[in-house]
């Protein structure tokens, strides 16, 4: 039973360590500062391609969530962030690196869509 349960707790931590991380204020510039290539995706809980969305870039992040950081971020709380990338619609996904935006992906897009742009950005970068 001791094994079943660090078996639990071991597969638990590394979903939660590859999952999609909330952004506020207090944290957005310093995880979009990462070297590490970080997708922001930039939501509404009131957008219906948004919450289509969701469970694609969650199994995206799970998957290639060791080399790449995905994120998120309301922009209806944080209206302020959205203004200053120029978030027209939602969502709008962007990828970050070293503070800069290098790529974004306006619409919601489903699960071969963003595999396929996690492969693409671990290839640019040599990943």
């Amino acid at each position: 039973m001791k094994h079943y349960l660090l078996l639990i707790a071991i597969a638990s931590s590394f979903l939660v360590a590859n999952s999609v991380k909330e952004l506020s204020a207090t944290n957005f510039y310093s995880v979009i500062n990462s070297s590490k290539p970080t997708l922001v995706k930039f939501y509404a809980n009131n957008c219906p391609a948004c919450i289509t969305m969701a469970p694609h870039y969650k199994k995206v992040a799970q998957e290639f969530g060791n080399k790449i950081r995905y994120a998120q971020i309301n922009v209806n709380t944080f209206p302020n962030i959205a203004r200053k990338y120029y978030i027209a619609a939602t969502p709008t996904t962007v990828l970050f690196k070293n503070g800069k935006e290098i790529d974004r992906a306006i619409g919601g897009y489903g699960y071969n869509y963003l595999k396929k742009w996690a492969i693409n950005i671990l290839n640019y970068f040599k990943i």
